[in-house]
């Protein structure tokens, strides 16, 4: 009889939901149901069916649908609805459990602060109640009811962890805005970002202030790019830029965020000269200079300076052999001045004893003429100097009738502009080979 009672104190409770028939209808029931325990009783118009050993208590059938308390329900949709009570409580359809929310209907509205806090503390579990199955998700009511101060220690009613959930969301959302668009003064405009500035769309990224990033890479596939053309002249205009050191004005350049310290740099209106394509100018009228483009005119500048470089190396070697030569000329004039002089024709004995011998051509390179030196001895039946092109053709033969020290003179009008192959062959066997440059005036 006890759980007869706890039932009557909570019908009482209800105070006017019930009417005075239900109520008396439902006390009889429960008597009824409290004397036979382990059967089940169903209501229905004014029969009460009976199925035995169970502890169930069935009000209606599949044709009663809708059941209101008090008063009928309001909703189509209500299996049970509370029309009379404030929170107007009701069970849909889909078994979804419906409150009142009406602003009307409240009071003492209080704003959360720092829910999120209180959420970080709160230990959510999956559990199942004691002797049941299902499992459920959700807290401990004693933990909800001391972090929110909501509720007691027992219960939590549907509505609270709902209401929590939609306050973290907001306090959430307020702290990513704030961090998004005020700590780090981030706006968007049209799908861009800033940061540290309003970005007006001419860029995709606008940074106002020093970045930081452990590796950058762009964008530099050949499919994506057209009108491909080596850069002329690098080394001109490589010359033409300034590079420079400075620091910049951080007074009344606020907004731009400039550090302090000493920086190295380019002038943008200085290399908007040299190079317009690396310079660009934002909505403010300043400039902007795009380094990563100096790159490339470094790399074919150094390329052009090597080429120099090794131009003048073998220029350099050219004239050593040329000047070796003159002076193993005179030498040899010199020596053979003598020999003559103290042994008359004898000396040609010992032009006899010398091995033949190619020299470098001079000047080298040349445009108008220069002159081919070599020594054939005296005992040399044939003798031939042959001139090719760097692919093997073939462009002059000239059979040299002369003993001893020899020169041709070539013309630049004979040959095109480039570098050609000169070779000394003696009785059919090469002497040597030497490279000639033919430059344009």
């Amino acid at each position: 009889m006890k759980s007869i009672y706890n039932t009557i104190i909570f019908i009482r409770r209800l105070n006017k939901l019930i009417s005075f028939k239900s109520l008396f209808s439902l006390l009889f029931l429960l008597g009824f149901w409290s004397s036979t325990l382990g059967q089940v009783y169903k209501i229905n118009g004014d029969t009460v069916l009976q199925k035995p050993n169970t502890k169930t208590l069935i009000i209606g059938d599949k044709e009663d649908k809708h059941w209101g308390f008090g008063t009928p329900p309001n909703h189509p949709s209500s299996i049970i609805e509370f029309p009379n009570s404030i929170t107007r409580a009701r069970l849909a359809e889909g078994g979804v459990w419906v409150n009142n929310s009406d602003g009307d209907s409240k009071e003492d509205h209080q704003v959360l602060y720092n829910i999120l806090d209180s959420l970080r503390e709160l230990n959510i579990t999956s559990w199942r109640y004691i002797g049941h199955n299902d499992r459920h998700i959700g807290p401990i009511s004693s933990d909800f009811s001391s972090l929110f101060n909501i509720g007691n220690d027992t219960t939590v009613a549907t509505t609270d962890p709902a209401g929590v959930a939609l306050a973290a969301i907001k306090e959430l959302d307020s702290i990513v805005f704030e961090a998004w668009q005020l700590n780090v003064d981030t706006v968007h405009t049209d799908k861009k970002v800033g940061i540290g500035v309003q970005n007006t769309g001419q860029y995709e990224l606008y940074v106002n202030g020093d970045a930081y990033a452990t590796e950058i890479w762009s964008s530099s596939d050949k499919r994506f790019k057209k009108n491909i053309k080596t850069l002329e002249k690098p080394l001109e205009k490589i010359k033409a830029m300034r590079g420079t050191s400075f620091e910049f004005r951080t007074n009344g350049f606020e907004e731009k965020h400039f550090t302090n310290g000493k920086k190295l740099g380019f002038m943008a209106q200085e290399l908007l000269e040299v190079m317009p394509e690396l310079v660009r100018k934002d909505h403010t009228g300043h400039y902007a200079v795009q380094y990563q483009g100096i790159i490339p005119l470094l790399v074919e500048g150094m390329k052009e300076q090597q080429a120099m470089i090794e131009q003048q190396q073998e220029l350099i070697q050219q004239q050593s052999e040329a000047i070796e030569a003159i002076k193993l000329e005179l030498a040899q004039s010199s020596l053979a001045t003598s020999q003559a002089a103290r042994f008359g024709n004898n000396s040609l004995e010992l032009e006899q004893d010398n091995e033949p011998k190619l020299y470098q051509n001079f000047p080298n390179p040349f445009y108008k003429e220069t002159v081919i030196k070599y020594f054939i001895p005296v005992k040399a039946k044939q003798a031939t100097l042959f001139i090719h092109t760097m692919n093997g053709l073939q462009v002059r033969e000239l059979a040299l009738e002369g003993r001893g020290i020899g020169q041709v003179n070539i013309e630049a009008g004979e040959f095109k502009a480039g570098i050609y192959l000169y070779t000394l062959v003696i009785d059919g066997q090469s002497i040597g080979s030497k490279k000639m440059i033919l430059t344009q005036k």
